[in-house]
């Protein structure tokens, strides 16, 4: 079987690192055959399949390596491929700048007159502009996507995120046209997700208008048939914890945190991970009066120490260089992720204790 052959087989799969030995091996026959193009190709497979393991360093390294070695006018396809893959990666590991450093090398090489190109470039900016805190510049290359003759699926995909735009800046109005327009275009496209995230999006839109009941009622809808959660479903799951204990649904939201704890577990997402335990214990605390006031006061102790990593994750932002700071807001969540975690179990034993202070000396 000959190269091509092989890799077209290849594709067809849906790979896993049990293939990654065969890709391996594909790749030393394009090196004895002299077979650059292929053998690119075999690497775009490899990094593919690090990121569905979410092994982002490990992928980045390759793209990194290949974007500053291949000839990118021999290899334009090949070449765009390889920054596209790494703008995703460096966002999934939110290196917004370092992300926006290649976008900016793609906006050099792609095709204008190329739409898909071009929409998915503005896509890419919006996200990474949004990341930044740069609403105006996302919205405008948003904008510019609905401007651009763009298919019905990614002018749904920009319509939501427009709406999502408009509600972070609380223009309800405006929020209200755009979700509307949103709506129509999913339920014709009979797009299950884009339904899904309309819905999320009206919720957030009643708890802005202060209709905390209709919210709760569309968050109701979001889950009532979900019994695993990605972590894009996890957030939401935050947000609609944080409503019921706003409410003063306690039982309600334990229920429902006691529900997906598992999939909150497994998450490998520190921000996700250390929203929940902060609701998990914020439930616990409000659900149960018996608590003394030391108990209240630990999670008094944990949102000061929030807003204190917050404001100096904002100067590690500012003075320190991208990866370098990443690492150290990690660091910083894993902390705070273990005062959560050894919190809660600290108030799960108060309930089965006579006193508090006797668990608190624990």
């Amino acid at each position: 079987m000959n190269v091509k052959e092989a890799y077209n087989d290849l594709i067809k799969k849906e790979l896993t690192l049990d293939d990654f030995g065969t890709i391996v091996e594909l790749k030393n026959q394009c090196m004895l055959e002299m077979n650059q193009e292929y053998y690119y190709l075999c690497d775009s497979l490899i990094v593919d399949i690090y990121i569905n393991e979410k092994l982002y360093d490990d992928a980045l390294k390759i793209c990194i390596k290949h974007i500053n070695s291949i000839d990118s006018i021999v290899f334009k396809k090949i070449y765009l491929s390889f920054l596209e893959r790494a703008i995703y990666i460096l966002i999934q590991k939110k290196n917004y700048k370092s992300a926006y450093r290649y976008a900016y090398m793609k906006s050099k090489v792609i095709d204008l007159d190329n739409i898909d190109e071009v929409n998915r470039w503005y896509l890419e900016m919006a996200y990474i502009y949004a990341a930044l805190n740069q609403k105006d510049k996302a919205l405008l290359n948003l904008k510019a996507i609905l401007n651009n003759y763009p298919s019905d699926y990614l002018k749904s995909y920009a319509l939501s995120n427009i709406t999502k735009l408009y509600i972070d800046q609380n223009m309800i109005a405006e929020a209200k046209d755009t979700l509307n327009e949103c709506i129509a275009l999913v339920y014709k496209l009979n797009d299950e997700e884009g339904i899904t995230y309309c819905e999320y999006l009206n919720a957030k839109l009643y708890v802005l208008e202060g209709n905390f009941r209709l919210a709760r009622q569309s968050f109701q809808d979001i889950f009532k048939n979900l019994h695993q959660l990605s972590d894009d479903y996890l957030s939401i799951a935050n947000e609609y914890i944080s409503l019921l204990i706003e409410m003063g649904l306690y039982n309600e939201a334990y229920r429902f945190s006691i529900k997906y704890i598992k999939s909150v577990e497994k998450s490998r997402d520190l921000y996700i991970k250390k929203d929940f335990y902060r609701n998990y214990l914020k439930i616990y605390i409000l659900k149960n009066k018996s608590l003394r006031e030391e108990v209240r006061e630990l999670l008094s102790a944990i949102e000061i120490l929030e807003e204190e990593i917050e404001k100096s994750d904002q100067l590690l932002f500012n003075e320190t260089s991208e990866d370098d700071k990443y690492l150290e807001v990690q660091s910083r969540l894993h902390d705070l992720l273990s005062k959560l975690e050894r919190t809660v179990n600290i108030t799960n034993l108060a309930l089965q204790n006579e006193t508090e202070r006797e668990c608190l000396l624990e």
